[in-house]
């Protein structure tokens, strides 16, 4: 079989890139795998993710996406205004979006390859294949890698203003695959879709596990707002007045690096909290943490937790949409109702580093869950989903 995912860029870092990598791998020892990507072709020499050598990347030319002007200036002010976010002006939005010509050089691109499935991958992928699924010859899928909310409603990012667009064009899709049960619902409800639920892969297994004797707390992941961070450096300041043994370890780069540096001088933490560069070997800080903390304020399906719970790490997190299906509150670690709240944060923590007994139970039930989400298990669970698309006329 011929499968085709198509994503905005394969040559960054990022859950999206890392998860892409992991399963096209699995699935190119037993079929024909093609990943295209929006990244200039200079770039996709430089993948920061191991992908198999029988895997074909291939960079779409930018003219491909080359549009007048005047098309522009209209998606521009839909964009900034929402001008154009209704039933009734849909296909305006859409004829704004996706000229003629462009289409065109879509369709021709795309049957050039001559997939059986074409996956189109995260946001504007997902919205572009919505546009031109009708006139392809292969069966089309949209793998949805965020939660509905910050899908549709996250202003000024990804699909935000363009809901009755997609909402118009999302049933010439063959198939909708979204990373939770919470997800589904929205998504059905808003599209009257039956979307199919289909869980992000740990990206490896290993024999050797959490040392939880150590009284070392773990953050890891990009160093952006949207991670939550600097609500963590709040919450481990009010930890410190009542906790003087444990220490966080902050693993990861991005943006907001300096800034969360200089909040952890200001609160006199420097002794507690420590930074360290993005790894690829992200191991070798579970195998020192007790607890690993997730304060991000959203997220798709953070592929990081499912490595905690590879190494049997108990998570504490806010009770994001992400977590549903993840983490049980007081079964693999503790879920803060109060989301973005630093005081109940700081309590969990608390409660966590001051009972041995509840961590190893946490640390048993972690391994158990950590098996749902094995490579083989998650892909027979996208083998299915192409046999089914494959034999459907």
């Amino acid at each position: 079989m011929k499968l085709c995912f198509w994503i905005a860029t394969i040559a960054s870092y990022g859950g999206v890139q890392r998860v892409t990598s992991v399963v096209a791998n699995a699935l190119a020892k037993h079929h024909e795998v093609t990943i295209v990507t929006m990244d200039p072709k200079e770039k996709i020499n430089n993948i920061p993710y191991y992908l198999n050598s029988d895997i074909q990347i291939i960079a779409m030319p930018g003219a491909l996406f080359n549009r007048p002007l005047w098309y522009r200036i209209f998606t521009h002010i839909n964009r900034k205004t929402g001008l154009l976010n209704h039933s009734l002006t849909a296909d305006l939005l859409k004829w704004a979006t996706i000229p003629k010509d462009t289409k065109k050089n879509l369709l021709d691109f795309f049957q050039a390859i001559q997939p059986d499935v074409l996956v189109g991958v995260a946001f504007t992928p997902s919205l572009w294949l919505t546009l031109i699924a009708d006139q392809l010859d292969a069966k089309t899928c949209i793998w949805q890698h965020n939660s509905f909310d910050a899908y549709f409603h996250t202003p000024h990012q990804y699909l935000w203003h363009q809901q009755a667009l997609y909402r118009a064009n999302v049933h010439s899709i063959d198939s909708y695959v979204v990373l939770n049960q919470t997800t589904k619902q929205k998504v059905d409800q808003a599209f009257d879709l039956n979307s199919i639920v289909i869980h992000n892969p740990k990206s490896f297994q290993t024999i050797t596990k959490s040392n939880m004797k150590n009284t070392t707390f773990l953050v890891a992941g990009r160093l952006e707002a949207v991670k939550g961070i600097d609500t963590l450096i709040r919450a481990f300041s009010i930890f410190a007045c009542q906790n003087k043994d444990w220490d966080c370890l902050i693993v990861g780069d991005g943006s907001q690096k300096e800034n969360l540096i200089q909040q952890v001088k200001n609160a006199h933490l420097e002794g507690r909290i420590s930074f360290h560069p993005f790894t690829d070997h992200i191991q070798s800080y579970f195998e020192k943490a007790s607890v690993f903390l997730l304060p991000s304020r959203r997220e798709g399906m953070p592929l990081v937790v499912l490595e905690a719970l590879e190494f049997g790490c108990p998570v504490i997190a806010f009770a994001i949409e992400a977590m549903k299906g993840l983490i049980e509150d007081g079964k693999e670690g503790l879920i803060v109702s109060s989301i973005q709240n630093e005081k109940a944060f700081a309590k969990a923590m608390l409660e966590i580093s001051q009972d041995e007994k509840l961590r190893w139970q946490f640390h048993q039930n972690a391994m158990k869950k950590a098996q749902e989400f094995d490579i083989d298990v998650i892909c027979a669970k996208w083998e299915e989903l192409f046999a089914t698309l494959t034999t459907k006329k």
